[in-house]
């Protein structure tokens, strides 16, 4: 069928026949299935999410991440699931992975009060863990936590945010980690998690 064709037979009366009310037809048809395909995507993500939640809540780790990994590939735009897979791979000891899901999930919903709590939890444990320690540089930063979403370079001290965290660097060593809103604005009670005296 031509695209004049199929744009007249689009246009025509309900009570029209033969070609041009086929072809209506058979395009009100596809529509009805490309929304019925979403409608159908969006629950089985969320019947993925549910079976991974559980999972994790009985100590599966393993499946939670299957099922959670399925829910995000379904629906890759709920920052519920990305946070919620990042929690499942903090809790079997996979912090580097739930960093990158943690991360997804802040850029998705910067505001949620559980993705900014997870974000700063996988941090901690990185710093805990020795990972990301006072004098370590910048390469071994970026190579722990990959591209900064921002850089600040204005002052004596240079920043990258991550999420609502910013690592500060002199020269090319990490000097602190603060918890922020924006990089010109620290959040209420600013908190230095790896600053040495003076920090």
């Amino acid at each position: 069928m031509s695209l004049s064709a199929l744009h007249s037979s689009l246009h025509s009366r309900p009570g029209d026949r033969g070609a041009a009310g086929g072809a209506q037809a058979v395009v009100v048809g596809l529509l009805l299935c490309v929304i019925l395909q979403a409608g159908c995507s969006a629950m089985d993500a969320n019947r993925h999410y549910t079976s991974g939640t559980q999972a994790i809540d009985q100590g599966r780790y393993d499946e939670g991440i299957m099922h959670l990994t399925e829910a995000i590939r379904l629906d890759p735009g709920s920052a519920r699931s990305h946070n919620t897979l990042a929690a499942a791979y903090f809790a079997s000891g996979r912090v580097r992975e739930g960093w990158t899901s943690v991360r997804h999930a802040y850029s998705l919903d910067r505001l949620d009060r559980h993705v900014r709590a997870n974000l700063l939890r996988h941090l901690g444990q990185l710093i805990h863990e020795g990972h990301l320690k006072e004098g370590t540089s910048r390469e071994v930063v970026r190579d722990w936590l990959g591209t900064p979403d921002r850089v600040d370079t204005s002052g004596a001290d240079e920043t990258w945010q991550y999420g609502s965290m910013g690592m500060r660097f002199k020269g090319d060593e990490l000097v602190g980690a603060i918890q922020v809103d924006r990089l010109t604005r620290p959040a209420r009670g600013r908190r230095c998690l790896v600053c040495g005296p003076g920090g």
